[in-house]
This record gives C-alpha cells, structure tokens and sequence, in this order.
C-alpha cells in the first residue's frame, strides 16, 4: 500500500461506486472508488477509511470487456498485467469493473484513461526542467508559456479574477485540472476561455510550480538563502538578496520577475480578494523554494522560512527586479507593434494600451515586457498583447512621415515685464504698483494661454500621425 500517496492532501479526480468482478467465482460487489492521483483505489463503503486495494496508474492500461456478461464494464490492468488477460490465465491483479449507466461508464473510463495519459506522458511541461520549456518557445520570452497564459488570463479585465475572493487559496476542479495538464503536457494549444471554474486556472499554476524538478529559487541556494534571512542584519539583507537573485539562471530570474510582477497585482486587489501578502506567502513560499529528502521537523523548519522568503520577495520585488538586459531599438530602423488586446498599467513604469494602438518600440526585455512610446508618453507593455510589425511589412512611408514640431513661444516679454517691475519696486518707485501687477499677470495669463494653445496643437497634430500610421499599416 502506498501510505504516502494515501495520506496526500491533494484532492480526488473522481469518487463513486462502481461494481468490481471479485476472483471468488466472479461475483459482482458494489465498492466504493477513488481516483487521486495516480492511483485508484477500491474501499468497501464510503466511510471506510483505508482501502482494500489500489493499482497504480503509471504504466497501467484501460480496455472496455468486451467478453462481459455486465453492460457498461471495463477492466483497468496494471503494469505487467496486460499479457496474463491476454493469455486468459485470468490470475493478475487487473480489475474489472462496471458501472450501472453508460453515461456513468464513460466518466470513469475517460478520467481514468487521462490519468494514465497524464502519468505515462514524456516529461514536456510539467516535471520538466525549466530550461528545456522555455526552449520550446521561438519568441525569445524566458518565461514557460504554461505560466504566461494563465497569469495574463487571470489578468485580463473581462475575468475579474483578481477580485475573486480566495484566488489561489480556494481549490479548483481536480478534473479540470488534470484534463489542462495533459493538455498542456501534449504540448497543444490550450484555450483557458473553455475552462468553467477560475480556480482550476489557479491550481494549475500552482501544480506546474509544484512539480519543477528544480524550484525556481534553485536548490543550490538554498542554505545560502537561509543563511541571508536569519544570520544577516538587516541593512544589509536587501543588497545580499539581490545578489544571490541576480546570480540565478536567466530563466530562474525572469520567470520569477513575471511571477512577483503578478502577486503583487493580487495583493493590490487585497480588499476585495482577501489575499495580502501573509496568504499569498503561505500559498507561494514551498512552490519556490525547497529541499529533498527531508523530515517532518525540518518540513516545519521549512515552512516558516518557505513563508520569510516569499513575503520579502512581495515587498522588496521593486527593487530585486530592475528591468536589465535589454535589448534597445537601433534608432535607424524603428520598429512599431501594434496593440492587439486592451491592457491597463498596474505601475507607475508601465504604459496603458488600447487596442488598434501602434507603439514605437524602444527596447525588448527577454521577460516579455517591452519599452515603448505612445502619444508622448513612455512605460513598459506586455508584448504578449501586441503584434510586432516584421521588418519588410513597415511601410516606407512611415520613416517618410512628418514628426510634429512645435514652436513654442517663449514668455519673454513676461520676463522683461518682471525685471521692470523688481528694478521699479527696488528703486522703492511703487506708485504704480498695483498697476503694473495686473499688467504682469494679464501677460501671464496670455502666456499660459498661449501654451496651452500650443500643446493642444501638439496634441492633435500626434493623433494625426499615428492615424496615418494605423492606416498605412492596414493598408
């Protein structure tokens, strides 16, 4: 029996009774199923506490019983079982089952056979090395694209996810889950609108975290980790951590730069979600940072230093992860994207974007945030929700198009008007002091007036431009 799988905290895929054929002249008895993770286990009531027997999934086969005097009946066959059914010794320890609806057999054969899937699949996704999934990618982003289109999923105005109560805390469809990991798994491309319960988005990043060979504060760093959280002052705790953080694989840090980028956007939303950085830290912490091999004490051990960590990295993310290795723009050929989805800046260093926008882009980040300009004003953007524009599709009209410019007046009259008033208020002739006051600021007036003129010719005159540009590009 395998006591530690049985006693996991993880949550079954499916539960219910179902008729199991027993070896004692191949009676039929209702028992009671659970499938959790990957095994199947067999109670003889629900209450039960400990099951009578189990198989395990990994290596298993499922077939429908096609010599079955029951309807609706399948024969789950483990391991090294498959050539005694075959041979109709009949004396392995498959199962045979049936259930009492079609419809009810189909559910149980389907999970079943996807749990099986799930377990014998080549290691793509989940339980990868992080490296060898971001090396699927051909964009360049160093972040596991399972982690991208989930988190921005989540983020996504019209999902709401980040004022959901509980978000990350509550649990989701075990089901759901594993159907997306095996999806992930095939290396298919997952829609999350189809999915029903946010939470299975949730638990699905969390179960990829969980499942890193290698965690992404690395293994490696772990005892020097502990050591700057318990035996460094505090001065000096912040520029240690930074250092250890920027020694990280390239992948370890961008990944973990997306990550915290998130989590704190789930903290802002604390008063609606629940979730400050105490819950988001307990969630979090094991997922990024653990050891192998350990004892119940030392996973308590771990547990509070698991929650240190992560609640440092929340607080201080702004300053363990400055934008670096950033690849800027040759200013001879500018290159544009365009905005293909709405995204609203959660920071003072990111750029709002609408969609139909075309931005100017001024450096690449290999994290996926890129810098930009748009309308005058500059910040980061996720590219993710952009088009670039390949180099032979930039019309030449575009390098052809006029920049505006502007002639601002400037105030000099106002500046003349001051220096004859302080010479006049100097020499102590304020005869005409209130006089020449009004004077002064009536010219002030005309001045800002002027400005704002100015400006608003600005204005318009980039709203031109980058409607020229936006049909150019359509054209």
């Amino acid at each position: 029996m395998s006591k530690n799988n049985f006693n996991s905290q993880s949550l079954p895929t499916k539960t219910g009774l179902l008729y199991k054929q027993s070896g004692k002249g191949k009676k039929w008895e209702k028992k009671y199923l659970v499938l959790k993770d990957e095994y199947l286990y067999y109670y003889k009531t629900e209450k039960d506490k400990k099951p009578q027997g189990e198989i395990l999934l990994q290596g298993a086969t499922i077939k429908n019983n096609p010599d079955s005097q029951r309807e609706y009946s399948f024969l789950v066959l483990p391991e090294g079982s498959l050539l005694e059914w075959m041979s109709s010794s009949k004396k392995g320890s498959f199962w045979i089952l049936a259930a009492e609806t079609e419809e009810e057999k189909d559910q149980w054969f389907s999970l079943i056979e996807r749990e099986i899937k799930k377990h014998n699949v080549a290691k793509t996704i989940f339980g990868a090395p992080l490296k060898d999934v971001i090396s699927r990618r051909k964009d360049g982003v160093l972040v596991p694209e399972i982690l991208e289109k989930s988190i921005n999923y989540l983020r996504d105005p019209k999902n709401a996810a980040l004022e959901i109560e509980g978000i990350f805390r509550l649990s989701g469809s075990n089901a759901e889950i594993s159907y997306l990991i095996g999806e992930f798994n095939d290396l298919k491309n997952v829609d999350l609108k189809s999915v029903r319960d946010i939470h299975s988005i949730t638990g699905l990043i969390k179960a990829y975290l969980r499942e890193l060979p290698d965690p992404l504060l690395t293994g490696e760093s772990y005892d020097e980790l502990r050591n700057i959280i318990y035996n460094t002052e505090e001065s000096e705790k912040l520029s240690k951590l930074k250092n250890l953080l920027d020694k990280l694989p390239k992948e370890n840090y961008h990944t973990l730069e997306f990550l915290f980028g998130f989590l704190k956007e789930i903290v802002a939303h604390e008063e609606k979600n629940k979730m400050g950085i105490a819950n988001v830290a307990k969630i979090f912490g094991p997922n990024l940072i653990s050891r192998k091999n350990v004892t119940s004490l030392q996973i308590a051990e771990d547990s509070s230093f698991q929650d240190l960590i992560c609640r440092y990295l929340l607080i201080h993310s702004d300053e363990f992860f400055k934008k670096k290795e950033v690849e800027n723009i040759n200013e001879e050929q500018k290159e544009y994207a365009e905005a293909m989805h709405q995204f609203d800046s959660q920071h003072p260093n990111q750029m709002s974007i609408s969609k139909g926008d075309i931005i100017e882009v001024i450096a690449k980040n290999p994290n996926g945030w890129w810098y930009g300009s748009l309308n005058g004003l500059k910040g980061y953007f996720p590219s993710n929700y952009t088009k670039p524009f390949e180099a032979d599709e930039i019309p030449k009209e575009k390098e052809q198009l006029p920049n505006p410019t502007i002639n601002v007046t400037k105030p000099t009259s106002a500046n003349e008007e001051m220096k004859r008033y302080l010479e006049k208020f100097q020499s102590n002739n304020t005869s005409s002091f209130k006089q020449d006051l009004d004077s002064l600021l009536n010219l002030m007036v005309n001045q800002i007036q002027d400005l704002q003129s100015e400006l608003e010719k600005e204005r318009k005159a980039r709203f031109e431009l980058e409607t020229q540009l936006k049909q150019l590009y359509q054209n």
